[in-house]
């Protein structure tokens, strides 16, 4: 089968064919044939352009409307299409004889396992996020507007123009749905919104309490970002709340480590403890966010 499709570009109607399994890259075909507007025809178009309503649309007697043919198209023989009247198709269509192209060119989108047109290799389809674009807009707004320059040998000329943009907002959520597993979050340092988590296991211990505010501060002086959990909540809590805003690196205060003088290091994308002098947590916390940088 072959698909027409009937599109208004730039106020005057055009016929786009891609065979039955394909869908029409719009993008392709509005570059293809230079427009500047390019939008689907309306129901009402359609029927005045062909004749027919939506769905029997086709070339063969398609009058004053050019017609632009995909490649895959031109490559098939004995095609079905749209006979422009209602209920009614025609087969065994080919492109030559039964109708005359326009212009013939690639205008569908790559499925799996095309070949890619550089290197003939296997293309695969991924899931992917769109975290920034560049835009080429040539002379679409500096013509109106007559952002002009004058060459080298004088002749007046429309600027060129292009624009670039990278969302923030993308860019988060992409480094979440990267760096993530079924706890929640493991943000990289160079973006972590706190590079340390500081959480106390019993808060109304006195001497997990002081224990606690030194660090906090010996580290704040340091210039590292601490996220510090002082809450009067149940250890788990605390814990499974860490995992989810998901801070490189975890520092558990409890009284049983603190009385033997050790504060334990967790780092969260792997899960891996360390059990660390007091005395030497400061300088450890800052090996750590080095090295889960």
């Amino acid at each position: 089968m072959a698909k027409t499709l009937i599109y208004m570009a730039d106020g005057k109607p055009v016929a786009a064919l891609v065979n039955g399994e394909s869908e029409l890259n719009e993008g392709k075909l509005r570059r293809h044939i230079n427009a500047n507007l390019l939008r689907m025809a309306t129901a009402q178009e359609i029927e005045k352009v062909t004749g027919a309503p939506i769905g029997f649309s086709g070339p063969v007697g398609l009058k004053n409307v050019p017609i632009f043919v995909d490649w895959d198209v031109v490559a098939s023989e004995d095609l079905v299409t749209g006979a422009n009247q209602k209920d009614k198709h025609l087969n065994y269509v080919n492109v030559g004889r039964d109708f005359q192209p326009t212009a013939v060119g690639d205008l569908r989108f790559v499925r799996e396992g095309d070949s890619c047109a550089a290197c003939q290799t296997k293309l695969r389809i991924v899931t992917s996020m769109e975290i920034g674009h560049i835009f080429k807009l040539g002379t679409r707004y500096t013509a109106p507007f007559e952002a002009n320059f004058v060459d080298e040998s004088g002749q007046r000329q429309h600027a060129l123009m292009g624009c670039y943009g990278i969302g923030v907002n993308r860019v988060m959520a992409a480094i979440a749905e990267e760096h993530a597993d079924e706890k929640g979050i493991c943000w990289p340092v160079a973006v972590a919104p706190y590079t340390l988590h500081l959480i106390t296991v019993n808060e109304t211990d006195p001497m997990t309490h002081v224990a606690a505010e030194k660090l906090y501060g010996a580290l704040t002086v340091k210039g590292v970002e601490v996220l510090y959990d002082n809450r009067n909540e149940r250890a788990g809590v605390k814990f499974n709340d860490a995992d989810l805003i998901g801070s490189p690196v975890q520092i558990i205060l409890g009284e049983k480590n603190l009385k033997v003088g050790k504060i334990d290091f967790k780092t969260r994308k792997t899960g891996k403890s360390e059990l660390v002098q007091q005395e030497e947590a400061v300088e450890y916390a800052l090996t750590a966010c080095q090295e889960n940088a």
